[in-house]
């Protein structure tokens, strides 16, 4: 599967935006600012198909990337308090849209800021996956910003946080460096048989 290949597609900002298709898509979340943008990036060998920002919730959207016969999916961050209620309501619409409608969903990338570690906001996310019978792994972000012994703490940490999932995956990932994004590359191209 050629990632460099990837395009943007579309971006939608309400429920009634989203299109139909079977295509295989794979599902990037994670709250505000953890880095999903840029690892999608860096996954893709692009510094520019996905915007990328500083500032907590301006990803407003639902994004969709072609790549190779699938779908990346770029979601809005949560958790970001500082949005407006009425706009927090609209990213609700839109999520729940998203996930109850009938799409082809092969698996969800939960991007957590390693120098972060689990929120309660993760565990509600992963919860929700689990609930839905939705595969997913695990990647901590900004991998570089750690000395390795931190990282293997925080690698172990979330194993532990987790504990009650049975072979769940963790990647350690860096967008800077490109960390894991040879393995996360691999489980994208097996879980989508590409």
């Amino acid at each position: 599967m050629n990632f460099s290949n990837a395009s943007f597609l579309k971006s939608c900002y309400l429920e009634n935006q989203l299109f139909l298709s079977n295509k295989k898509e794979v599902v990037f979340v994670g709250r505000s600012n953890v880095g999903k943008s840029s690892l999608i990036n860096r996954l893709c060998g692009r510094k520019k198909l996905a915007r990328v920002s500083n500032v907590p919730g301006k990803t407003i959207s639902i994004n969709f990337y072609s790549v190779g016969g699938i779908y990346l999916v770029d979601f809005p961050g949560y958790g970001f308090a500082k949005i407006a209620k009425c706009k927090r309501k609209l990213w609700d619409n839109l999520a729940q849209g998203y996930f109850s409608s009938k799409r082809n969903i092969v698996f969800c990338v939960v991007v957590i800021d390693c120098r972060r570690g689990c929120k309660e906001l993760d565990f509600d996310m992963v919860r929700y996956l689990v609930y839905n019978k939705l595969y997913f792994v695990v990647v901590l972000s900004k991998a570089d910003k750690l000395k390795n012994s931190e990282l293997q703490a925080v690698f172990e940490a979330t194993k532990k946080d987790f504990s009650f999932l049975k072979n769940l995956q963790v990647i350690l990932f860096s967008s800077k460096t490109g960390q894991g994004e040879n393995e996360l590359r691999q489980v994208i191209e097996r879980v989508c048989d590409v």
